[in-house]
């Protein structure tokens, strides 16, 4: 089975692309395969034009958009793999969730709202505080991005949260995530 892998960090030596390698690592020990997608590398315009508004109105979607859906619907699963900016993922992969999950693709209104990607999705994200349960971090962290996947139909796993990243975060906790990570690619076709 193949997974489409979005990565959105602009620095390739962050622990976020460490992530992506044990998550990608777990996906092949599983016997599947991914295709990475990194949103910085193909400088992906997250920006919605009134010009793209307008085709949405005719169930259209520009090029570079109709590219991804293709990718998106030709594959088993999704994920996200990110870092947590002032509590959001980058603007790039909240621009290409909102461009490339479009109605007639991801959704369909009607009578009744149906969600047409029926497909395993998982998220990763780097955190650089620590948790605060009291605040509710984690749920404001990843409360919409489940929310989009349930409403596409998507079947969510867990989100990796991982929290308290910074330069001085000793060794032992990030080879717990980076383990935590290729788990995730590992189970992402079980139950989710």
């Amino acid at each position: 089975m193949e997974v489409l892998t979005l990565v959105a960090h602009p620095q390739h030596e962050s622990f976020t692309y460490t992530l992506a390698d044990a998550f990608e690592a777990g996906i092949a020990d599983a016997g599947h395969f991914s295709v990475r997608i990194d949103l910085y590398e193909r400088y992906f315009s997250a920006l919605v034009s009134e010009d793209e508004m307008r085709l949405w109105e005719v169930g259209a979607v520009p090029d570079d958009v109709a590219q991804y859906q293709e990718m998106l619907g030709s594959t088993d699963a999704l994920a996200l793999i990110y870092p947590v900016w002032w509590g959001m993922p980058p603007a790039i992969l909240v621009g290409w969730l909102q461009r490339v999950l479009t109605q007639g693709f991801a959704f369909e209104n009607g009578r009744q709202r149906t969600g047409l990607l029926e497909m395993p999705a998982q998220i990763i994200a780097t955190i650089g505080s620590k948790d605060r349960p009291i605040e509710r971090l984690f749920e404001s962290y990843f409360s919409d991005l489940l929310g989009v996947f349930a409403y596409c139909g998507m079947h969510p796993h867990p989100p990796l949260a991982c929290w308290g990243l910074n330069a001085a975060t000793h060794e032992s906790v990030r080879n717990d995530y980076i383990n935590a990570a290729r788990m995730c690619g590992n189970n992402l076709f079980s139950a989710a």
